[in-house]
């Protein structure tokens, strides 16, 4: 219905029609997609292959979604969408108004937005690195360890999309470092993908801090020579709500001119 509203359609990565057999195995791995929660492994994925954004489902099919040629069926997708509406008005409007909704960060030349049951928390960033760190702003829902971290640091060099390749060894070797002080480590990365226009390097790892293990989603922003470190930090018990939170923010975040 999604598809057939929009205008799009599945094809093979060379423009053929795909197999029956591709589109069933396409189908079965949405449910590894939507895992942890919220397609957030799906949407990792999307982040790693660049323009192709292809989840992990395409990537094993070989399959890429793109537009589809001007069609009178579309129309025929308003129907089912309409009810989903309607439905989704009446379930907003037995709850009232309790829920809040998203909330905006604009500060330091920057903007994204995260969950409006968030706060905005004062939280330093260490670093193990020479650069110099200008600013940091947290927003979690309000427990200790649970936190999405924004940080803006100044590089001694411009890097860019050309200088990835240059700058993913010193990434690699910080990130390792850093779980390994935590007696934990790197799990994924590097990726490289982009977040808002920009070059960017993302890791995953785990760790311990103070007793408790804690999951981090390590991603770094370049524009020229000023380097955005976003920390997705949760323990077990908030890792939905961070999980959820970190694609928000990262799916969002914007330099602004």
């Amino acid at each position: 219905m999604g598809k057939l509203l929009f205008g799009l359609r599945v094809l093979r990565a060379d423009g053929s029609r795909p197999s029956t057999g591709a589109i069933a195995g396409r189908t079965l791995l949405r449910i590894i997609d939507w895992l942890p929660v919220f397609y957030l492994i799906g949407f990792i994925a999307m982040l790693g292959t660049g323009m192709r954004r292809q989840r992990l489902g395409d990537i094993a099919a070989d399959t890429v979604v793109t537009r589809a040629l001007p069609s009178r069926n579309r129309a025929l997708g308003v129907i089912p969408l309409a009810v989903v509406l309607v439905a989704a008005i009446g379930l907003a409007a037995s709850r009232g108004h309790s829920a809040a909704g998203p909330q905006t960060y604009r500060g330091h030349g920057v903007s994204f937005v995260y969950p409006g049951n968030w706060q905005l928390q004062d939280r330093l960033q260490s670093s193990n690195r020479g650069a110099q760190q200008l600013w940091s702003t947290s927003v979690g829902p309000g427990t200790p360890l649970d936190a999405v971290t924004v940080t803006g640091y100044l590089l001694n060099r411009r890097v860019g999309a050309g200088d990835l390749g240059g700058v993913v060894p010193e990434l690699q070797s910080l990130v390792r470092g850093m779980f390994g002080q935590m007696k934990g480590s790197l799990q994924r990365g590097p990726a490289k993908t982009t977040v808002g226009g920009l070059p960017a390097v993302l890791f995953d790892g785990a760790g311990t801090i103070n007793g408790n293990r804690i999951v981090s989603t390590l991603v770094f922003v370049f524009d020229g020579n000023t380097e955005y470190y976003i920390n997705c930090q949760r323990t077990n018990a908030h890792y939905a709500d961070v999980a959820h939170g970190c694609v928000q923010v990262v799916s969002t975040f914007r330099v602004r001119p």
